[in-house]
């Protein structure tokens, strides 16, 4: 199997009522349709908010549909995935890898006049701070982001009306989200 038509080679086995043809066929529009805005308003100013900012930037990152990777193996019922601490901690997830991804990457965008649309730019421009400051600031929001998360898991129910390999498949989700 290539790797790169993974999800097409998964469907072969599978069909798209199962819950991660779904997550799969759910993301990857939206993050396509972002990521070509994003490019396209590249060189725009930045106008959102530090939490606006993260709505976008949940699209652009990708992280969403490499998540639908953990899923593949599992079968989980919508109404477990619906649940509101399973439907939040994919967006934590993303949250801190883009978190991550903009603070590494800020330097090199600045380099190149193109720290727009970049955590970092938007911290600094919503609450006034200075870049050493707005790195810190990231850095303890991070951190908060990494403790609801774990909260969140800590809390994660046993869904008593569902099988014990339901239960079983909603922890590897999660851990997968987790590592």
């Amino acid at each position: 199997m290539n790797l790169c038509f993974v999800f097409d080679e998964k469907s072969d086995f599978s069909d798209d009522t199962k819950p991660a043809a779904k997550q799969t066929a759910s993301w990857t529009p939206s993050t396509t349709r972002t990521g070509r805005a994003h490019y396209e308003n590249r060189h725009a100013p930045l106008l959102e908010t530090v939490h606006l900012y993260f709505d976008l930037r949940r699209e652009t990152i990708s992280t969403l549909p490499s998540f639908a990777l953990i899923e593949l193996h599992i079968n989980i019922p919508d109404q477990v995935m619906s649940h509101p601490p399973v439907q939040r901690m994919p967006d934590l997830c993303a949250n801190m890898v883009s978190m991550g991804n903009d603070l590494y990457s800020y330097n090199a965008e600045r380099s190149r006049d193109d720290e727009d649309h970049n955590f970092v730019t938007a911290v600094m421009q919503e609450l006034g701070l200075s870049v050493q400051d707005a790195f810190e600031w990231i850095d303890k929001y991070h951190d908060s982001v990494a403790t609801e998360f774990l909260a969140l898991y800590e809390d994660l129910p046993v869904f008593s009306e569902e099988t014990e390999d339901v239960n079983r498949e909603i922890r590897e989700y999660v851990d997968g989200l987790e590592n």
